[in-house]
Protein backbone atom coordinates (compact mmCIF):
# COMPACT_ATOMS: atom_id res chain seq x y z
CA UNK A 1 0.00 0.00 0.00
CA UNK A 2 1.28 3.45 -0.84
CA UNK A 3 2.43 5.30 2.27
CA UNK A 4 0.31 8.35 1.45
CA UNK A 5 -2.99 6.44 1.57
CA UNK A 6 -4.92 7.48 4.65
CA UNK A 7 -8.42 7.16 6.11
CA UNK A 8 -9.81 9.94 3.92
CA UNK A 9 -8.60 8.15 0.79
CA UNK A 10 -10.44 5.04 1.92
CA UNK A 11 -13.57 7.04 2.68
CA UNK A 12 -13.44 8.68 -0.75
CA UNK A 13 -13.11 5.26 -2.39
CA UNK A 14 -16.09 3.94 -0.45
CA UNK A 15 -18.19 6.88 -1.62
CA UNK A 16 -18.27 5.20 -5.03
CA UNK A 17 -20.24 2.28 -3.57
CA UNK A 18 -23.99 2.83 -3.60
CA UNK A 19 -26.74 0.93 -1.84
CA UNK A 20 -28.93 -0.25 -4.75
CA UNK A 21 -32.03 -0.05 -2.59
CA UNK A 22 -31.77 3.69 -1.99
CA UNK A 23 -29.33 4.92 -4.64
CA UNK A 24 -26.98 6.69 -2.19
CA UNK A 25 -23.40 5.93 -1.25
CA UNK A 26 -22.59 3.91 1.84
CA UNK A 27 -20.55 6.71 3.44
CA UNK A 28 -23.37 9.24 3.25
CA UNK A 29 -25.78 6.60 4.59
CA UNK A 30 -23.55 6.10 7.63
CA UNK A 31 -22.85 2.43 6.94
CA UNK A 32 -19.07 2.68 7.52
CA UNK A 33 -17.93 2.17 11.11
CA UNK A 34 -14.68 1.44 12.97
CA UNK A 35 -12.39 2.34 10.06
CA UNK A 36 -8.71 1.56 10.67
CA UNK A 37 -5.87 2.07 8.19
CA UNK A 38 -2.58 0.34 8.95
CA UNK A 39 0.45 -1.14 7.26
CA UNK A 40 -0.94 -2.38 3.94
CA UNK A 41 -4.18 -3.25 5.74
CA UNK A 42 -7.60 -1.64 5.98
CA UNK A 43 -10.35 -2.86 8.29
CA UNK A 44 -13.82 -1.47 8.80
CA UNK A 45 -17.34 -2.52 9.66
CA UNK A 46 -20.55 -2.24 7.70
CA UNK A 47 -23.67 -1.46 9.68
CA UNK A 48 -26.61 -2.07 7.37
CA UNK A 49 -30.29 -1.52 7.97
CA UNK A 50 -30.93 -4.96 6.42
CA UNK A 51 -27.93 -7.19 7.25
CA UNK A 52 -29.18 -10.15 5.16
CA UNK A 53 -29.94 -10.86 1.53
CA UNK A 54 -28.24 -10.17 -1.82
CA UNK A 55 -27.83 -6.43 -1.16
CA UNK A 56 -25.49 -7.21 1.74
CA UNK A 57 -23.29 -9.44 -0.39
CA UNK A 58 -23.27 -6.87 -3.19
CA UNK A 59 -22.23 -4.03 -0.89
CA UNK A 60 -19.50 -6.06 0.80
CA UNK A 61 -18.04 -7.12 -2.55
CA UNK A 62 -18.17 -3.59 -3.98
CA UNK A 63 -16.66 -2.07 -0.84
CA UNK A 64 -13.87 -4.63 -0.80
CA UNK A 65 -13.08 -3.97 -4.46
CA UNK A 66 -13.14 -0.19 -4.01
CA UNK A 67 -10.56 -0.29 -1.20
CA UNK A 68 -8.47 -2.96 -2.89
CA UNK A 69 -8.22 -0.71 -5.97
CA UNK A 70 -6.21 1.73 -3.86
CA UNK A 71 -3.44 -0.85 -3.71
CA UNK A 72 -4.34 -2.26 -0.30
CA UNK A 73 -3.22 -5.87 0.02
CA UNK A 74 -5.40 -6.84 2.98
CA UNK A 75 -8.99 -5.61 3.27
CA UNK A 76 -11.12 -6.88 6.14
CA UNK A 77 -14.82 -6.12 6.45
CA UNK A 78 -17.14 -7.31 9.19
CA UNK A 79 -20.80 -6.69 9.82
CA UNK A 80 -22.31 -4.85 12.75
CA UNK A 81 -25.83 -5.41 13.97
CA UNK A 82 -28.25 -2.62 12.95
CA UNK A 83 -28.46 0.31 15.33
CA UNK A 84 -31.29 -0.12 17.85
CA UNK A 85 -34.49 1.80 17.33
CA UNK A 86 -35.07 4.90 19.48
CA UNK A 87 -36.60 4.13 22.85
CA UNK A 88 -40.41 4.44 22.86
CA UNK A 89 -41.57 7.83 23.97
CA UNK A 90 -38.39 9.68 23.06
CA UNK A 91 -39.12 12.78 20.99
CA UNK A 92 -37.72 12.48 17.46
CA UNK A 93 -38.24 16.16 16.72
CA UNK A 94 -38.03 18.75 19.52
CA UNK A 95 -41.33 20.40 20.39
CA UNK A 96 -43.26 18.09 18.04
CA UNK A 97 -45.77 15.89 19.83
CA UNK A 98 -46.48 13.39 17.03
CA UNK A 99 -44.12 12.18 14.31
CA UNK A 100 -45.64 10.03 11.56
CA UNK A 101 -43.18 8.23 9.28
CA UNK A 102 -44.54 6.90 6.00
CA UNK A 103 -42.62 4.15 4.20
CA UNK A 104 -43.40 2.49 0.90
CA UNK A 105 -42.90 -1.22 0.37
CA UNK A 106 -42.83 -1.09 -3.42
CA UNK A 107 -40.23 0.17 -5.89
CA UNK A 108 -39.45 -2.89 -7.99
CA UNK A 109 -38.73 -5.40 -5.24
CA UNK A 110 -40.27 -8.84 -4.90
CA UNK A 111 -42.90 -9.90 -2.42
CA UNK A 112 -40.41 -11.79 -0.23
CA UNK A 113 -38.21 -8.68 0.08
CA UNK A 114 -41.23 -6.56 0.95
CA UNK A 115 -42.22 -9.08 3.60
CA UNK A 116 -38.71 -9.22 5.07
CA UNK A 117 -38.34 -5.43 5.17
CA UNK A 118 -41.70 -4.96 6.83
CA UNK A 119 -41.11 -7.77 9.33
CA UNK A 120 -37.78 -6.34 10.46
CA UNK A 121 -39.24 -2.85 10.73
CA UNK A 122 -42.20 -4.07 12.78
CA UNK A 123 -40.05 -6.20 15.04
CA UNK A 124 -37.44 -3.55 15.82
CA UNK A 125 -39.53 -0.43 15.85
CA UNK A 126 -40.17 1.25 19.15
CA UNK A 127 -42.89 3.30 17.48
CA UNK A 128 -46.56 2.59 17.05
CA UNK A 129 -46.96 1.05 13.61
CA UNK A 130 -49.82 0.60 11.19
CA UNK A 131 -49.84 -1.15 7.83
CA UNK A 132 -51.56 0.09 4.69
CA UNK A 133 -51.85 -2.62 2.08
CA UNK A 134 -51.65 -2.23 -1.67
CA UNK A 135 -52.02 -4.62 -4.59
CA UNK A 136 -50.46 -5.13 -8.01
CA UNK A 137 -51.66 -4.58 -11.60
CA UNK A 138 -53.46 -7.52 -13.24
CA UNK A 139 -50.53 -8.27 -15.56
CA UNK A 140 -48.60 -9.75 -12.61
CA UNK A 141 -50.94 -12.72 -12.64
CA UNK A 142 -53.48 -13.89 -10.04
CA UNK A 143 -51.17 -16.26 -8.15
CA UNK A 144 -48.43 -13.68 -7.60
CA UNK A 145 -50.95 -10.98 -6.68
CA UNK A 146 -52.68 -13.28 -4.19
CA UNK A 147 -49.38 -14.06 -2.43
CA UNK A 148 -48.35 -10.39 -2.45
CA UNK A 149 -51.65 -9.31 -0.92
CA UNK A 150 -51.39 -11.92 1.84
CA UNK A 151 -48.07 -10.42 2.97
CA UNK A 152 -49.76 -7.49 4.67
CA UNK A 153 -52.50 -9.56 6.30
CA UNK A 154 -50.07 -12.11 7.73
CA UNK A 155 -47.68 -9.49 9.09
CA UNK A 156 -50.45 -7.42 10.62
CA UNK A 157 -51.75 -10.50 12.41
CA UNK A 158 -48.31 -11.70 13.52
CA UNK A 159 -47.22 -8.35 14.97
CA UNK A 160 -50.71 -7.29 16.07
CA UNK A 161 -50.75 -3.96 14.26
CA UNK A 162 -53.79 -2.22 12.73
CA UNK A 163 -54.11 -2.51 8.99
CA UNK A 164 -55.85 -0.77 6.13
CA UNK A 165 -56.32 -3.58 3.58
CA UNK A 166 -56.21 -1.29 0.53
CA UNK A 167 -54.56 2.14 0.57
CA UNK A 168 -56.47 3.26 -2.53
CA UNK A 169 -59.90 2.43 -1.10
CA UNK A 170 -62.55 4.61 -2.78
CA UNK A 171 -59.85 5.87 -5.14
CA UNK A 172 -58.82 3.12 -7.52
CA UNK A 173 -61.29 2.78 -10.39
CA UNK A 174 -63.17 5.94 -9.41
CA UNK A 175 -63.35 8.52 -12.24
CA UNK A 176 -61.11 11.52 -11.63
CA UNK A 177 -59.26 9.87 -8.76
CA UNK A 178 -56.46 8.15 -10.71
CA UNK A 179 -53.90 9.52 -13.15
CA UNK A 180 -53.76 8.30 -16.74
CA UNK A 181 -51.18 5.63 -15.79
CA UNK A 182 -53.91 4.04 -13.61
CA UNK A 183 -51.26 3.56 -10.91
CA UNK A 184 -50.95 6.89 -9.12
CA UNK A 185 -53.71 8.94 -7.55
CA UNK A 186 -54.57 12.45 -8.67
CA UNK A 187 -54.52 15.39 -6.25
CA UNK A 188 -58.20 14.75 -5.57
CA UNK A 189 -57.54 11.05 -5.10
CA UNK A 190 -54.70 11.73 -2.68
CA UNK A 191 -57.07 13.68 -0.49
CA UNK A 192 -59.08 10.49 -0.10
CA UNK A 193 -55.89 8.51 0.53
CA UNK A 194 -54.95 10.98 3.26
CA UNK A 195 -58.34 10.50 4.92
CA UNK A 196 -57.92 6.73 4.68
CA UNK A 197 -54.54 6.90 6.42
CA UNK A 198 -55.73 9.40 9.01
CA UNK A 199 -58.52 7.05 10.04
CA UNK A 200 -55.91 4.31 10.40
CA UNK A 201 -53.39 6.22 12.53
CA UNK A 202 -55.65 8.49 14.55
CA UNK A 203 -56.52 5.78 17.13
CA UNK A 204 -52.79 5.20 17.65
CA UNK A 205 -52.19 8.88 18.39
CA UNK A 206 -54.85 8.82 21.06
CA UNK A 207 -53.36 5.90 22.97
Amino acid sequence: MSSHIGPQDVVNALRTVKDPNVGRDIVTLGYIKELEVGDNRVTFALQLAMPTGPARDHLMAQAHAAVEALGVAHVEIHLLAPAPAPAPGRALIPNVKYTIAVASGKGGVGKSTVAANLAVALQRSGAKVALAGITLPPNYGPDYIRQFNRTYTLLAKKYRVPMLPFLLKNVYGVPGMMQSDRTHATAKGNQVVARNVLALVLPLLKK
